[in-house]
């Protein structure tokens, strides 16, 4: 079994580790809602986090983060983004859509021009 076929997993925490990658079958993880990264070394996602489609909490804070996926199916139900003190200059465009957002956090980035959506969805 690879690790995204874990089809059930609902809750990951991996914070506070070393790691600097993630699988690609990490999108496999259909019904994974919680996800905690946070203080690890990751520099890139896999392509395939953005297919994850339940994801309501990610703490992705304290690695070296440079961009994120260009696409996020979960975003229509994300209520919480943490993405502090990674090395992030600009935004994908999902995080506009982002209609159920109740905490988002982008503290201590490098973040220049204007990454902010105009809008959110009302």
């Amino acid at each position: 079994k690879t690790f995204g076929s874990l089809s059930r997993l609902e809750t990951f925490d991996a914070s506070n580790n070393t790691l600097d990658v993630l699988p690609e079958s990490f999108g496999g993880l259909s019904s994974l809602q919680v996800l905690n990264f946070c203080s690890n070394k990751l520099s890139c996602l896999p392509e395939s986090f953005g297919e994850l489609p339940q994801l309501q909490e990610v703490d992705l804070s304290g690695n070296d983060l440079s961009f994120l996926t260009k696409d996020l199916k979960s975003s229509h139900c994300l209520r919480k983004f943490y993405v502090d003190n990674n090395v992030l200059k600009e935004l994908p465009t999902w995080v506009g859509h982002l209609s159920s957002i109740e905490e988002l956090s982008l503290r201590d980035n490098k973040l220049m021009n204007q990454p902010l959506p105009e809008a959110f969805p009302a």
